[in-house]
């Protein structure tokens, strides 16, 4: 997932500085990384794997709910990039305060 958030956090990062023709390319990229972040929160909340992690333990349902938001906000045809900055922030914030 760690990969995941930072394809997302870079394209974010491109979406802020490179407006016009890549605009699809950015938009494909962030909706490609929220998907895989999803289906990676999906198999986490399923199984066992996500269980020593306190966040995922008690709130994942809450997490991939952000997800589909801002998956669906970033495939607008004017993506709105607000949730995917949110779920991106949401992972640095927290590692960076607890390692």
């Amino acid at each position: 997932m760690a990969i995941q958030i930072c394809i997302l956090d870079g394209a974010l990062q491109h979406s802020v500085a490179e407006q016009g023709d890549n605009g699809d390319a950015i938009r494909e990229e962030v909706v490609s990384a929220l998907s895989e972040i999803h289906r990676i929160g999906s198999e986490l909340q399923a199984g066992s794997g996500g269980a020593n992690h306190p966040f995922m333990e008690d709130h994942m349902r809450d997490f991939i709910s952000s997800v589909d938001k801002a998956r669906s906000a970033a495939s607008l045809e004017e993506p709105r990039y607000y949730f995917a900055g949110k779920v991106a922030g949401a992972c640095a914030s927290c590692h960076k305060i607890n390692r």
